[in-house]
């Protein structure tokens, strides 16, 4: 750190670019509550914590009622009442979790984490808590890593994402909460995939591997392939996917809300920006790729993506009708805090069935394109319009 310091005030520079630090202190500036709270409002979404507070989630998960919300902060995961007034935040009386959870129903969270205090050679289990009751069961398996946990269509069951060791190809088994029993979820998926969701409601599973995410239903039926995307999730009426992947690189050091400034502004300080990068070391870090959130109508296969918001662990809020959440990267192209953001998906995607215009909603593939307003002006400038047929009386 003293190293980097003082590399920084060593530097000269073009003075109508400012000092390195200059420049490195505008792109981190410090957290505006104001400003988060415009955009979240301009394009309707709310922020589940503070705008500006040190929320360095790992994972997070809705209860199905929308009642609760599970979030792991450190080694600790927590619940918060998030319907009661005065947010009243749990801690999950569990080790520390080693992987993502989820809710089995509105009262009961499942988590994986380590062996027990008495046996610290011991398996890593699936901890069942119930927030109702406040207990705790466990069920042990013989996975080294256990990334995530999913809820099953059974009630008393689980599905257990796990590896026999680092580097291990990925697999998924369904755990018999009664006696902690398993088997294979599902005979036709092959071991090795990235990510993995399953919306049991719409009968769809859907795998990630290298940059390429399939549509499955239950049955092992292939309904659709989709690139770039590392994770998808389809909605419970079956007729939408959300899709995540990474976004076109952006500056580090230039990172503007819309309408921060006019065009000509932009375009020096954008220029501004290019010009201290040039200045830089190779190694040194000068553009990011946020992640980027995209949507496909799976009627016709239209592929719609998101400018105004970034985010990624992408969950449709099954309390209300499409509603979804995220962990929250930034608006508009400009990283912010961390956090967790609930918003409302249904207007955008209802815009896009119709071919209408809306902010921080673009067309992806052809499909869209042909959806689109634009597409929609160009040809009917490209048909020569009919003599008008006579009317009878």
């Amino acid at each position: 750190m003293t190293f980097l310091i003082a590399m920084l005030a060593s530097c000269t520079y073009d003075p109508t670019v400012g000092t390195l630090p200059d420049n490195v202190g505008a792109a981190f500036a410090p957290c505006q509550e104001s400003e988060i709270k415009f955009l979240a409002t301009k394009h309707n979404f709310q922020t589940a914590f503070e705008p500006c507070g040190n929320n360095n989630f790992t994972a997070f998960a809705w209860s199905p009622d929308g009642s609760q919300l599970y979030f792991q902060l450190g080694q600790t995961g927590y619940v918060m009442d998030a319907v009661a007034e005065n947010r009243a935040t749990t801690t999950v009386p569990t080790p520390s979790p080693i992987g993502a959870a989820s809710w089995l129903s509105s009262t009961r969270i499942a988590l994986p984490v380590g062996p027990g205090p008495e046996d610290q050679e011991g398996p890593n289990r699936i901890a069942v808590f119930d927030l109702a009751q406040k207990s705790v069961f466990y069920r042990d398996t013989s996975f080294a890593l256990v990334p995530d946990v999913l809820r099953s269509a059974q009630p008393d069951h689980a599905l257990v994402v796990g590896q026999s060791a680092d580097g291990a190809p990925k697999t998924l088994v369904r755990m018999d909460l009664a006696d902690g029993s398993t088997e294979k979820a599902f005979d036709w998926l092959e071991d090795g995939f990235d990510t993995l969701t399953i919306t049991p409601q719409a009968d769809s599973l859907v795998v990630g591997r290298d940059n390429t995410v399939t549509h499955y239903l239950l049955d092992g039926t292939v309904k659709g392939t989709y690139t770039p995307a590392l994770r998808g999730t389809v909605h419970p009426d079956g007729r939408w996917l959300a899709l995540e992947h990474e976004g076109d690189e952006i500056s580090i050091f230039y990172q503007r809300a819309w309408d921060d400034m006019s065009d000509a502004q932009r375009r020096r300080e954008a220029q501004r920006a290019e010009r201290l990068a040039e200045t830089l070391p190779d190694s040194y870090p000068t553009t990011v790729r946020p992640p980027t959130l995209s949507f496909v109508d799976l009627n016709d296969g239209a592929r719609w993506m998101l400018t105004s918001v970034h985010g990624e662990q992408f969950q449709w809020y099954e309390a209300s009708p499409y509603y979804a959440s995220f962990i929250f990267w930034g608006f508009e192209g400009k990283q912010f805090k961390r956090n967790v953001l609930l918003g409302q998906m249904g207007n955008r995607l209802r815009a896009t069935e119709i071919g209408r215009k809306f902010m921080g909603v673009v067309p992806m593939n052809e499909i869209a394109e042909a959806r689109s307003p634009e597409a929609k002006e160009k040809e009917a400038e490209a048909v020569e319009p009919e003599a008008p047929t006579a009317v009878v009386q």
